[in-house]
């Protein structure tokens, strides 16, 4: 199996629609990487919702 090559269009048009929709992630994560998790979410535009 071989990767596609990243489309920078599509990206684009992807990171627009997490921001536009701004969609609500579930996270099952552990406590070391929680806050690295959630920012990264909140970066892209997805709302991040811990398990706790």
């Amino acid at each position: 199996m071989q990767a596609e090559p990243l489309n920078p269009a599509h990206i684009a048009h992807l990171q627009h629609l997490f921001r536009r929709h701004s969609p609500l992630i579930h996270c099952m994560t552990n406590d070391v990487v929680q806050t690295f998790t959630a920012n990264v979410l909140l970066a892209i535009g997805a709302s991040p919702r811990d398990g706790d």
